[in-house]
């Protein structure tokens, strides 16, 4: 009595993820360059991250690793972050508002130069959160559309009884009038173990490489429930197989994905004599292996029912994808008391490709590399920043701007984000550095599944406190 068929199951387990069958597309989730990703160093992202150009303190192994040939003594970085995000959910015609927070270290590093006889050689190792992915999401509203409502099409089946001849099939007139909910709460980062080198090899000219480690995890739990809150449905018939007296019913799902991959990052740095200075750097192919545990649950609760009808599964998936180069130019001038800086980063995502079959089952890696040339795009992140040293007091201040265009062609998966940043910096003494920044970034995307009766439109902003000490000795 309580049958239902493998590939509904698979369907529904992960169907809300990849909603293909709505959009007409294949790539129709933001698998690639998920997140938000702002970089390291407090002082390189309150100037909105234009840093391949300056490149001279510890956050260059993450911005332009040729610039560290400019450090001339030994460098200990720290930095800690705080995050809140909040995202107003639009779903039939009702406002639901979600928010959290979270303090995360943002990088831990050292820098050691090498005596030298003519020129420099550096060296850099450290640890750094470099991509967020924390996001949350709360809606509800009464679906009054019969087609709207899932019940119907998820949760009659589960009563379908496949091993008799002929087979017993339930309906149901559960139609409209239900009170949906969704819930989705993702937790999260991106991290990198980097090994960075630099050396003048003539002068004011400088080469420098820098070896990443990634490594991550995305938590992603999401929760979907239909219930009858005024009582409409309150019949059952067994013997005719009509089964219409929903109470309620939830389906939940949890995945963990582990990231691992590798890339090298190669930069070049020219610094003039009169005040300007040349950034560039090249980050080479990364080949992401994604490492997913998922299990889900779904319970039916009926008025004339004791116990809940319950099904549930759980697995393990493993799949790679590649990320295509990317290619960073940088400039920094500097005019009196002025640090004018400004990036270009572009990068071709039309040559990303799947190096396996993708984690969704028929999700061939041969379909989805053809609906990569078609569903995505090159982009080039325009970063831009100033900062002024205000003599009287020894502090230095900065503002930025960052525009992180999307990837896909079909811009609800994932929208333009734009970035704007302020800081300040201080010395705490002859040694000590103290560099803060805030950042709020906001967009709108569009959420969709296949479980809710329409889309959500979502206003979402991000609010973000970035202090870094740097201990130069």
């Amino acid at each position: 009595m309580w049958m239902m068929k493998k590939s509904l199951l698979f369907f529904l387990c992960l169907g809300f993820l990849f909603t293909a069958r709505a959009q007409n597309k294949v790539i129709s989730e933001d698998i690639f360059n998920m997140g938000s990703e702002l970089g390291i160093g407090a002082r390189a992202i309150g100037l909105g991250g234009a840093f391949t150009g300056i490149a001279d303190d510890y956050s260059a192994i993450y911005w332009n690793p040729a610039g560290l040939a400019q450090v001339r003594r030994m460098e200990m970085n720290i930095g800690f972050s705080h995050n809140s995000f909040n995202a107003d959910a639009d779903f039939l015609g009702k406002l639901n508002s979600s928010k959290d927070t979270f303090t995360r270290l943002n990088s831990l590093g050292f820098v050691f130069p090498i005596p030298t006889y003519r020129g420099s050689l550096v060296f850099g190792v450290g640890y750094q959160k470099v991509r967020d992915y924390n996001q949350a999401l709360d809606m509800g509203g009464l679906v009054l559309d019969p087609k709207g409502t899932a019940f119907p099409w998820y949760v009659v089946p589960t009563y379908d009884n496949y091993q008799v001849n002929p087979p017993e099939i339930w309906s149901t007139l559960v139609s409209d009038s239900l009170f949906q909910s969704k819930s989705v709460l993702d937790d999260g980062s991106a991290n990198l173990f980097s090994l960075s080198g630099a050396l003048e090899v003539q002068e004011n000219f400088f080469l420098g490489a820098t070896m990443n480690f990634i490594g991550g995890k995305i938590n992603r739990s999401f929760e979907f429930s239909e219930e009858d809150i005024y009582n409409i449905y309150s019949y059952f018939d067994e013997p005719t197989r009509n089964m219409s007296d929903l109470d309620y019913w939830v389906y939940t799902q949890d995945i963990e994905s582990e990231i691992d991959a590798t890339n090298f990052k190669l930069g070049l740095f020219y610094r003039s004599e009169k005040n300007w200075r040349f950034g560039a750097s090249m980050t080479t192919p990364t080949t992401y292996k994604i490492t997913e545990s998922w299990n889900w649950k779904q319970s039916e609760y009926y008025d004339t029912a004791t116990e809940a009808a319950t099904l549930e599964d759980a697995g393990k998936q493993e799949y790679k994808y590649q990320e295509p180069y990317s290619f960073n130019a940088g400039a920094s001038v500097r005019l009196l008391n002025v640090l004018l800086s400004g990036d270009l980063e572009f990068k071709d995502w039309t040559q990303a490709k799947f190096k396996t079959d993708g984690p969704i089952e028929g999700q061939y890696a041969s379909v989805l590399n053809r609906a990569i040339k078609k569903e995505m795009k090159s982009t080039t992140k325009l970063r831009a920043g100033a900062e002024v040293y205000i003599s009287p007091i020894g502090m230095r201040l900065r503002g930025g701007y960052f525009l992180d265009p999307t990837p896909y062609v079909d811009t609800s998966i994932r929208p333009d984000r734009t970035w704007l940043s302020a800081g300040a910096s201080m010395m705490l003494d002859k040694q000590v550095m103290l560099d803060l920044t805030y950042v709020h970034g906001s967009w709108e995307d569009k959420s969709i599944d296949n479980l809710s009766a329409a889309p959500s439109m979502v206003d979402r902003s991000w609010n973000k406190i970035i202090g870094t000490v740097s201990l130069r000795f």
